[in-house]
Order: structure tokens, then sequence, then C-alpha cells
């Protein structure tokens, strides 16, 4: 039996109408559809070769389809939490604006912060410290999962301090998740 991933990818292709593009804007709308009808088929995302097999072509597919708002909330949501496998400014720059507007939708700012840790780790520090801090609760969580990223020398400290703080059960129980799994990463 095939992997998944892979069963999803021929579906993408047998989905999207093949055409031979003559621009690059029409490959890029291919592309685009492809990994739109990946990101609709797959639970979770394909693998790390699948991604960097696309190159810059599979980032802006993504990034376009992140940040279109006639695209449906499940698809922006996985296309953000994809572009943790792009850290690149690009990428960076994608997803800070969506973590600093509040007019962007709860759940991509969670997805977002959420890739930001995965993609950046050491590098996101700053920002993920700022949000799990931050007024909202589901902002923290996932600051709290952000930090799972990063090395357990700088996140322990900032994860310690927060849970100290913190009066949120649900918050608590997501910075205590954090700080288990980073333990047993080791």
């Amino acid at each position: 039996m095939p992997p998944t991933w892979l069963l999803a990818c021929l579906v993408a292709l047998v989905v999207t109408p093949l055409v031979f593009p003559r621009d690059a804007a029409a490959d890029e709308r291919t592309m685009r559809e492809r990994i739109r009808a990946i990101l609709m088929v797959r639970k979770h995302a394909p693998p790390p070769k699948f991604w960097k097999r696309l190159g810059h072509t599979g980032q802006d597919a993504l990034v376009n389809l992140a940040t279109d708002i006639k695209q449906k909330l499940m698809i922006r949501v996985r296309a953000y939490g994809c572009l943790a496998y792009y850290p690149n400014v690009r990428s960076r720059r994608v997803l800070l604006a969506a973590l600093n507007n509040p007019e962007v939708k709860m759940v991509l700012r969670q997805a977002a912060l959420r890739a930001l840790g995965a993609g950046f780790r050491l590098e996101a520090v700053h920002e993920l410290t700022r949000f799990i801090y931050d007024r909202s609760p589901d902002l923290r969580i996932s600051a709290a999962e952000g930090l799972y990223f990063v090395p357990l020398h700088v996140a322990r400290r900032i994860l310690v301090t927060a849970l100290e703080n913190e009066k949120e059960l649900q918050v608590r129980e997501a910075i205590m998740a954090s700080l288990n799994r980073q333990t047993r990463k080791r």
C-alpha cells in the first residue's frame, strides 16, 4: 500500500486538469491548484522532501493560498502551516503579517504562530515570547506549541516563567505539554 501522501499527490494530479502552460502565470495557477487539491485531501502535510522538490514555486502557491481570503478557511490554515517548510524571509514576512494583524481570523493567527515556531525555531523566539504573554488564551496556547520546536535550553526558561504567571487552565496544560515534549525529545 503506498503512503497516503503519495495517494494525495496522485489524486491532485487527477483532479487538476492537465494544462501545458505557455507562460509563468499559467504554471503558477496550475501549481496552486495542485497544492490546493493536496491540502484539501490530506489531513497532514506531505513530508519535507515533497516541499523541497517544489521549491519557490511551491512557496509562491502556499503564500497565495494562505493570503487569499476567497479560499476556504481550512485550506488557508494548512497553507500557513506548510510555510514552516520554507524558513526564509518571505515566509517569515507572511507569517508575521498574519500574526500582527488583529483583523485576521484567530485560527489563521494560531496556525501562523505554530508555523513560525516550527520553521524558524531560534529566530522565532522573540515573537513566541511576545505571544505567550498575549491577552488571547488561544494565542498563548499556540505560542506554547510553537516553543516546542525551539531548543530546550532556550524554551525551558520561557515556558517555566510563563507557567508561573499563567492563570488559565488550558494555557497551563499547553505549556506543561510543551515542556514535557521538550524533555522527552532529548
